[in-house]
């Protein structure tokens, strides 16, 4: 199933919505088992604590979360929830409010991270 097809089956895009979010995701545009998908959507779900409607508009936002591997979404999780010292509902909210974040390098994080330290005097604690 291309993924085009999925998300209007699936998650109720519409046909614009489609042409106008995946093109950047052309790697995903030939046929996938539909089952694929789900997995990942119900990964997510659980991993996190999501709704179904949640994950629709992340995917809305962000459909390369598509893309991320089961392994690098857990890596990601623990790396944040150590970082930031929280519990992985509050690094579910943080996903929630930008898809994004899964996508970024560890390495990408800490250089932010460092800026914000070196330019404001942030600490961990702030």
């Amino acid at each position: 199933m291309k993924l085009g097809d999925f998300l209007i089956k699936h998650l109720g895009w519409t046909l614009e919505d489609v042409n106008k979010r995946t093109t950047a995701l052309r790697h995903l545009q030939h046929n996938r088992p539909e089952q694929e998908f789900l997995d990942k959507i119900n990964f997510l779900q659980n991993e996190f604590g999501l709704t179904k409607s949640d994950i629709v508009e992340m995917i809305k936002t962000t459909p390369a979360i598509l893309c991320y591997t089961e392994e690098s979404v857990k890596q990601k999780t623990k790396f944040y929830m150590e970082l930031f010292r929280i519990n992985k509902s509050s690094f579910g909210d943080m996903v929630k409010a930008v898809p994004g974040i899964l996508g970024l390098s560890e390495s990408t994080i800490t250089e932010k991270i460092e800026f914000y330290k070196n330019e404001f005097g942030l600490s961990k604690s702030d």
